[in-house]
């Protein structure tokens, strides 16, 4: 899994990167970004399946970027630090569907568990894509295997008795039936 930190503070950066063993919870890589701008160019190349944002940043919001991951990688899991105990950006970051709120500053263990919580959604997520993906060619390999047993039964030269998935299948592979009057 793949990480994005995003701080406009330097030191918030780096100790956030080096603060809790992150490998531990399952991320192989780390990335960071100053700002929500260089952040979104992160995101772009590398896909992070984590993000933790802080909230004010120049140039642009850790709310109007985890508003653009989700444009981009609607199943990023996003994390929001701040130093503003705001109930508001709070609220905002969930109905954006932020993963969480922390508030600076955030204590090893707050953190830790924090991270832990986003890794195994985040792997959730991955899972569930996959199982997606995966049904998704099984469906499709099923329905490739009925359209065969269709057209094997169209070219056995036996009449046919034409039904709405027979059409179906014929219009998936671009074969259009004439009925005889």
């Amino acid at each position: 899994m793949r990480l994005l930190i995003v701080d406009d503070e330097p030191i918030m950066r780096e100790g956030l990167k080096v603060y809790i063993d992150w490998r531990n919870c399952g991320i192989e890589s780390i990335c960071t970004a100053g700002d929500g701008v260089s952040a979104l160019e992160v995101v772009q190349s590398q896909r992070p399946d984590i993000l933790i944002t802080d909230i004010r940043m120049p140039e642009m919001t850790g709310l109007e970027l985890i508003e653009e991951v989700r444009k981009l990688q609607p199943d990023c899991v996003c994390l929001i630090i701040s130093g503003y105990n705001d109930f508001e950006y709070a609220k905002k970051g969930i109905e954006m569907g932020a993963f969480g709120y922390l508030v600076k500053p955030v204590s090893e263990e707050e953190l830790k568990n924090a991270a832990v919580s986003a890794a195994q959604e985040a792997h959730r997520r991955i899972e569930s894509h996959q199982m997606l993906e995966r049904y998704q060619e099984a469906s499709g390999q099923q329905q490739r295997l009925k359209d065969r047993e269709l057209l094997n039964e169209l070219l056995s030269g036996e009449e046919v008795q034409m039904t709405p998935a027979l059409e179906a299948a014929g219009e998936r592979m671009g074969i259009s039936f004439h009925r005889s009057a």
